[in-house]
């Protein structure tokens, strides 16, 4: 078996950049959490609140005298992968497609089980290759239904999710209602990254390194504006940007601008607010993280703009198809326009309004029940505690479903069962809005 190495390729270890905060253990309060919510600020959390996970427990042999760590590197060692438990329990697993980032492209002689992936790595090979957006929680998770013993708390399992991140309206509504979710396993060589992009549905994204190390830049949404152009050019050059390739003095522009550089090392956990774009690269050989993204009171206001953004886009590149609508049927074309424009917004950005105000509302009624009838096998309990006051909730609703009363697109009006949905949030609103001023 050969050891985890450590990487210091294209390493910026000259680049004085700000990081995000740290916290300590004894700073793990919802309370200071939350104030990176409100703030919109990244935050790293340390390895004490993952270390009883079961992931965290199996998955790892730790560091020993034969752990080979580059003296170069801005990483500290970091653990072995625990092969013969990961083959055992996950080897037989099939997987997505797998990038090989040597060649820009899915091979057809990528491995298809995780094992095969697995025997490369632990010859060292397959520095090129990285997994992502592997579904793995939710794969085991419909397995152990399957067999009918299903139990959160038991099972061989993955992790309980923390009370920091529990809050998450995204995740709970899926679970509950669908057979998606937002819950993945990257897995990367030491010859990986994830180039330069912004999570989906401008969503929070938690990101914790069970095996290797990782390096982040991460730039904060004033320079959104800067970034889309360059993103665009590599979009139309069928390409990507690889921020790793940019000069020192390209590097020092946009850090004096705010981009942070940092390593996030093996057992944290970093917080990516909303917004913030960012390009990861693995520092170990393999390095194994676990990720969500995730929605609440704090940024769904960020996340309906994002639909917004994304719906106007869709309306844009179909205009010919209105003109067409516009004049084949002029008395009746917006309830068929607003349904072009839906089903292409569903098709590009994997949902819609209809799913964005369903699961609003399905986050608001849980506000209403006791926290152990909001738990399921899949997802714990979400107390008082670990979620806002409920005048918040309406606070960061009301303006919100007003504003999307008023669109000119009139999407309520036209989009099957959209109205009924929207009166149903506005009993809630008032019903917690009623709660919140009860003594």
């Amino acid at each position: 078996m050969l050891p985890t190495t450590l990487d210091s390729h294209h390493s910026p270890a000259t680049l004085k950049s700000p990081c995000p905060t740290r916290l300590s253990p004894a700073e793990l309060s919802y309370s200071a959490f939350r104030t990176f919510l409100l703030n919109n600020e990244p935050c790293l959390l340390p390895r004490e609140v993952v270390e009883a996970w079961p992931i965290c427990q199996h998955w790892r042999l730790r560091p020993t005298s034969t752990t080979v760590v580059d003296p170069s590197s801005e990483a500290a060692s970091t653990s072995t992968p625990n092969y013969e438990y990961l083959r055992a329990n996950l080897g037989h697993y099939p997987l997505p497609s797998v990038v090989d980032q040597s060649c820009l492209r899915v091979t057809p002689d990528a491995p298809s089980a995780f094992g095969s992936l697995l025997d490369l790595w632990r010859n060292g090979e397959g520095r090129s290759l990285y997994l992502k957006d592997w579904h793995l929680p939710a794969i085991f998770e419909s397995q152990v239904a399957a067999s009918g013993v299903l139990n959160r708390d038991q099972s061989y399992g993955f992790y309980e999710v923390p009370g920091l991140w529990r809050d998450d309206w995204l995740n709970r509504y899926h679970l509950a209602n669908s057979n998606d979710d937002f819950r993945f396993v990257y897995a990367g060589g030491a010859d990986t990254f994830t180039p330069l992009h912004r999570d989906v549905f401008d969503s929070y994204s938690i990101s914790t390194n069970i095996i290797g190390a990782k390096r982040w830049y991460l730039f904060p949404p004033e320079l959104t504006a800067t970034l889309e152009p360059m993103l665009a050019k590599a979009g139309r050059d069928s390409g990507w940007v690889n921020v790793e390739e940019w000069d020192t003095q390209q590097k020092e522009e946009f850090i004096s601008k705010g981009m942070m550089v940092f390593v996030q090392e093996e057992g944290e956990t970093l917080f990516v607010p909303s917004g913030w774009h960012h390009h990861v690269t693995n520092l170990s050989h393999p390095t194994i993280s676990l990720n969500h993204n995730w929605i609440n009171a704090h940024n769904i206001s960020a996340t309906y703009r994002s639909l917004a953004r994304e719906g106007l886009r869709c309306a844009q590149s179909i205009s010919d198809v209105k003109e067409l609508l516009q004049h084949h049927s002029k008395n009746d074309w917006r309830p068929r326009w607003a349904r072009c424009v839906s089903d292409l917004l569903d098709q590009s950005a994997g949902w819609g309004w209809s799913t964005f105000w369903a699961m609003t509302l399905f986050a608001l009624k849980d506000c209403r029940h006791h926290p152990k009838e909001t738990a399921s096998s899949h997802w714990p309990a979400v107390t008082s505690d670990l979620q806002p006051p409920l005048q918040y909730l309406v606070v960061q609703i009301q303006p919100l479903l007003a504003d999307f009363l008023s669109r000119e697109e009139a999407e309520h009006m036209y989009l099957p069962g959209l109205s009924e949905l929207l009166a149903c949030i506005t009993d809630q609103l008032n019903v917690l809005e009623d709660m919140a001023k009860a003594p």
